[in-house]
């Protein structure tokens, strides 16, 4: 029953302020289950718009991937999709001083052109580069995270063995939020799993999960 409630929420949800998206101004919730849900259906991200967007269209697929983490995780699904419709319809806008850049695997990013290039077919070389660089300068078990919607040098540093944002890997690579499951009052990271200790009034820890 809640999931055809969802359905039919993000059906009839409404943009309140049509415009491009700003990756960097995405909630958090949502791209976190955007990133899951792109690679469900086989896309990088959820900036690869010529996957999530076929022919301009807000892809089905890819939105009922997503329905199922935005609904665990109390996610806003009337934003969720304000913000699908509005990357379809008007693609992403980089804020100044960065600018859009169209990868040759289809995927749009945000750079820096005083220090970078959005050369077709070299982008994704020198991203490969810039993790290999981050990487090395990251300390014993942490590892370089590619920064939502940063430039091909966008990179930090993360224990994602114990960072409750980022448990169990990158941001981008499927690592989860801990904070943002559903229910839970007091949750930590650990070995790369998210343990929740407590959970909101009203509700009961069942199997690692607040029900």
């Amino acid at each position: 029953m809640r999931f055809s409630v969802a359905l039919a929420t993000l059906a009839f949800a409404v943009s309140v302020k049509a415009q491009a998206v700003d990756p960097n101004q995405i909630d958090t919730c949502i791209r976190d289950c955007s990133i899951e849900a792109s690679k469900k259906v086989g896309c990088i991200s959820p900036l690869h718009l010529s996957c999530i967007c076929p022919n301009g269209q807000s892809n089905a697929q890819f939105q009922g991937a997503a329905v199922g983490c935005l609904l665990k995780n109390g996610c806003n699904l009337s934003n969720a999709l304000a913000t699908n419709s509005n990357l379809c319809k008007y693609g992403v806008d980089c804020v100044a001083p960065y600018k859009n850049c169209e990868t040759s695997s289809g995927e749009t990013i945000c750079i820096d052109p005083s220090i970078q290039t959005c050369a077709s077919g070299s982008v994704i070389n020198l991203q490969r580069r810039a993790l290999a660089v981050a990487n090395a300068g990251c300390t014993p078990g942490q590892e370089a995270c590619r920064v939502f919607g940063g430039g091909l040098f966008a990179y930090e540093c993360i224990d994602t063995q114990s960072n409750i944002e980022s448990c169990g890997g990158c941001p981008m690579d499927g690592g989860q939020d801990c904070t943002s499951i559903f229910g839970a009052t007091s949750v930590e990271c650990k070995q790369g799993k998210c343990i929740v200790s407590e959970c909101e009034k009203g509700l009961a820890l069942v199997s690692g999960r607040c029900k």
